[in-house]
C-alpha cells in the first residue's frame, strides 16, 4: 500500500491563538502522513495514531476561538457533518469485517486445538475457511470502491489556501482516515502472490515460503492450502505444517484483537467529533 504522502495533502501550519493543541496536531498529521502501511503492526500505529489526532481535534473544535469561528461557517460545519457520518459508517463496516475474520481465525484454532487424529475433520475445517476467504474477498472489495469513492469526494477542498483552516484539518483528516481503511482492507484481503496458489504450495512444501510471503493473512492462507493438500496425500510432512498453522493463527490473531482495540478508539473519537460539530449547528 502506498505511503499517505501520495493524498494531495499539505503540511498544516496551525496557529497558536487558535489552540495550544494545534502544534501536537500538525506533528500527529505529518507522522500519518509519513506511515507506510505496510504490515499489521504499522496499521495498528496508524490507528492509534489517528485516535490521537481526533481527540486532539475535538480539543480544538470545543475552545472558544474555534467554536465561535464555526458558528459563522454553518455551510462548512454540515459539509463536515456530512463527511464524519460517513467515516463512521466506514468505520462500522471495516470493524464488521474485523470481527468476522476474528470468529473465523477462532474457529479454526478450535478446530486444531480439538483435532486428534481425525485430519478428515481439519480438512473441513480448511475447506470451510477458504469458502468464507472467497466471500470475505468479495466484501473487501465492495468496501474498497466505497471508500474509494468517498476517497476523491472533495478533491480540491485540502488544497485551498484561502479556506478557513479548520475546514482544512478536518479534510486532511478525512483523507488519511480513507487510506488507513483501505490499508486494512487491502492488508486482509491479499495473498501476496502473483503465481497460482497450487504453484505457491508446491514452493511451500519445498521449504520456500518466507522468500514468497509477506502478508500475515497470506501467509496463512497459503498454509492452509499447503495443509490440505497434505491431508488429502497423507503427507507424513503434515504435523508439522498443522504446528505452522497453529502459530501464524496466533499470530494473526493477536494482530486482529489490536485492529479491534484501534477501531474501538478510533470510533469513540469520531463520535465525539459529530457530537460536537451537531452541537454547533444547535441554536
Amino acid at each position: 500500500m502506498a505511503a499517505i504522502q501520495n493524498l494531495p495533502l499539505r503540511s498544516v501550519s496551525l496557529p497558536s491563538r487558535l489552540h495550544p493543541n494545534s502544534n501536537r496536531i500538525e506533528s500527529e498529521l505529518e507522522k500519518l502522513k509519513n506511515l507506510e502501511f505496510s504490515s499489521a503492526s504499522s496499521i495498528s500505529i496508524g490507528l492509534s495514531q489517528l485516535a490521537e489526532l481526533y481527540n486532539s481535534i475535538e480539543e480544538v473544535i470545543q475552545s472558544p476561538v474555534t467554536q465561535s469561528a464555526l458558528h459563522h461557517r454553518k455551510t462548512e460545519v454540515e459539509k463536515a457533518l456530512d463527511g464524519s457520518i460517513s467515516l463512521i459508517d466506514a468505520c462500522c463496516c471495516v470493524r464488521e469485517l474485523i470481527l468476522s475474520m476474528t470468529e473465523k481465525i477462532q474457529d479454526l484454532q478450535s478446530a486444531f486445538r480439538r483435532k486428534g487424529k481425525e485430519y478428515s475433520r481439519i480438512e473441513t475445517n480448511i475447506n470451510s475457511y477458504i469458502s468464507f476467504r472467497k466471500k470475505f474477498k468479495k466484501d473487501i472489495s465492495r468496501n474498497l470502491k466505497v471508500l474509494k469513492k468517498l476517497e476523491i469526494r472533495n478533491p480540491n477542498a485540502s488544497t485551498v489556501s484561502s479556506g478557513f483552516l479548520m475546514d482544512r484539518i478536518l479534510e486532511e483528516s478525512r483523507l488519511i482516515t480513507i487510506t488507513i481503511f483501505k490499508s486494512l482492507l487491502n492488508f486482509l484481503s491479499t495473498s501476496d502472490s502473483n503465481s497460482s496458489k497450487w504453484s505457491v504450495v508446491a514452493r511451500l512444501m519445498k521449504g520456500q515460503s518466507e522468500k514468497i510471503i509477506t502478508s500475515e493473512v497470506g501467509a496463512i492462507d497459503l498454509a492452509l492450502f499447503s495443509l490440505q493438500e497434505q491431508v488429502r496425500k497423507n503427507d507424513d510432512g503434515k504435523t508439522n505444517n498443522i504446528q505452522l498453522v497453529q502459530r501464524r493463527l496466533e499470530e494473526i490473531s493477536c494482530s486482529l484483537k489490536e485492529f479491534e482495540d484501534g477501531f474501538h478508539s478510533l470510533f469513540r473519537g469520531l463520535i465525539q467529533n459529530r457530537v460536537t460539530l451537531l452541537n454547533i449547528l444547535t441554536p
